[in-house]
């Protein structure tokens, strides 16, 4: 299971960037960090990163609003029987590591 989980996983961060190239936010850079599916595979969860920083609130907005037109592309790149439902959250762990590169380097 957990082996199907990661090509899940891995099938749905890619399909989700494919989506986004088509259906980016205006002028912010979105990149995907990962994806992690619920245990059910009943919603997945997009960690994303954004640049700028300032952009991050209205992205997410646009991201939540884009989340079912994402499963309808899913849908039809796959040949799934139920399609998980996509929420998307800004990934943390990258905000912290570049304070933490920030903070290095002022030493």
């Amino acid at each position: 299971m957990a082996e199907r989980r990661k090509r899940l996983e891995a099938l749905f961060r890619n399909l989700a960037g494919d989506f986004l190239k088509t259906h980016g936010a205006g002028k912010a850079v979105i990149t995907i960090t990962g994806c992690d599916i619920r245990k059910d595979l009943g919603g997945v969860v997009v960690r994303v990163s954004i640049y700028p920083d300032t952009e991050e609130e209205r992205v997410l907005r646009e991201l939540k609003a884009l989340s079912p037109k994402l499963r309808s592309f899913v849908s039809g790149q796959t040949s799934m029987r139920t399609v998980p439902r996509f929420t998307f959250i800004a990934d943390s762990g990258e905000k912290n590591r570049k304070r933490i590169d920030e903070l290095l380097d002022t030493l």
